[in-house]
């Protein structure tokens, strides 16, 4: 059984007295089945009441791809075991409208005491196109240093993930996102990789579906690959690199790659997503003088405390993903500087560490960072700003 709701560590004062990082982790964690596991956020370090309507816990769920991605970036091999755990407890195994599932398809917040997180009329359980990639690439690292062993259920697990890859590919070998999927018109949330909040896009804030999102596509197509490698799938490699050549062919825009295509065309604002996308890929596949390009384009996103991770282009009121510096993000950028050489990028993003200030009470690991004034915002207490936190202390322990 997880731990009763009013008796877990984050209702608790923020106490740095055992290490700030190790303070704040412990008010994230809960348990539930023998698991570790963590919350997205917390929108104070101490408790607060809020009129807005959102809880003053912040964000209480279990988010897939901010624990996935979080563990990654600071190297914790135990949290990710557990989450891969976790994630295979509530993997998809039908067709449900309401919550976007689908066969095999990995969660995007589910907490297995509260409710689910209603928008647009939809559960966002399974509003994500990301997380099995994510969980796919753990797998694969796993297999190749012999945590797991891929036989059973494990290996019918890993099975189905790739099978809901596939069933996503286009014509043109592109990742497709679309309700249709799950047999609906629309998800809870409008868009549904990690900038989850609207397009950023003169012409529209919701996708003309069926949709490509590039850094998902570039996700799904390394996840195929690393699991078809280490299970010598000669299939499933070959799929990923169709995948990466289509990318690199249908999305790559003179000097960058556009964010998205969707039935109306481009949407191509200024955007950090070009850069992420250099993650997943593997220098060897990518033509010799698009990092350095992607370089380039990036300038108009640097600020004092980082990369901003877009410019706004519309008037619209949601600002979430366009106005600030997620400072998250700077330990990907930085892995990507790393990755490609890119010294401008590092120096960049090595910025936003500065503006962390772990013994601040309320705001010690701030999700966001106004981009103007620099001022924390968001939720105070971020899980996967934490994990960049211990990134920087050594960057060699990533597994991103």
């Amino acid at each position: 059984m997880s731990q009763p709701l009013e008796s877990v560590p984050y209702l608790a004062s923020y106490d740095p007295s055992a290490g700030y990082v190790q303070s704040a982790l412990q008010r994230l964690e809960f348990s539930y089945n023998g698991l570790r596991l963590y919350r997205a956020g917390l929108r104070s370090a101490m408790p607060v009441s809020t009129g807005d309507g959102m809880t003053p816990l912040g964000y209480p769920h279990n988010f897939n791809r901010d624990s996935l991605q979080g563990g990654m970036i600071a190297g914790d091999r135990g949290a990710l075991a557990d989450q891969c755990q976790f994630s295979d407890q509530y993997v998809g195994t039908k067709i449900v409208p309401l919550t976007g599932e689908e066969p095999h398809k990995r969660h995007h917040e589910i907490h297995p005491e509260l409710a689910s997180v209603i928008m647009n009329g939809r559960s966002t359980a399974y509003n994500a196109c990301d997380t099995t990639a994510l969980y796919l690439i753990n797998r694969a690292r796993q297999i190749r240093e012999g945590e797991i062993n891929p036989s059973g259920k494990i290996m019918d697990l890993i099975l189905g993930a790739t099978r809901y890859i596939l069933r996503h590919l286009n014509e043109q070998g592109l990742f497709e996102e679309d309700p249709a999927y799950s047999n609906t018109d629309k998800y809870g949330l409008q868009v549904t990789y990690w900038k989850d909040s609207v397009l950023n896009d003169p012409h529209r804030t919701s996708p003309a579906y069926p949709i490509v999102y590039t850094q998902p596509h570039f996700q799904n197509a390394r996840a195929l690959g690393e699991i078809g490698k280490v299970l010598d799938n000669k299939h499933l490699q070959d799929k990923a690199q169709q995948m990466r050549d289509a990318g690199i062919l249908h999305l790559w825009r003179n000097t960058h790659f556009a964010a998205a295509i969707d039935q109306r065309g481009d949407i191509d604002p200024p955007s950090c997503d070009s850069l992420v996308t250099l993650l997943d890929i593997d220098p060897q596949y990518l033509p010799p003088d698009y990092a350095a390009q992607i370089e380039g384009y990036m300038e108009p996103l640097v600020t004092d405390a980082g990369y901003r991770s877009g410019i706004p282009v519309t008037d619209s009121s949601d600002v979430y993903h366009t106005k600030f510096v997620w400072t998250h993000m700077a330990a990907i950028y930085h892995a990507v500087g790393a990755r490609y050489d890119l010294s401008r990028v590092r120096s960049v993003a090595a910025r936003t560490k500065g503006y962390i200030n772990p013994s601040h009470p309320k705001h010690p690991f701030s999700e966001l960072l106004d981009a103007e004034s620099f001022e924390p915002a968001g939720n105070g207490l971020q899980y996967w700003t934490i994990r960049m936190y211990q990134y920087f202390q050594d960057p060699a322990r990533h597994l991103l």
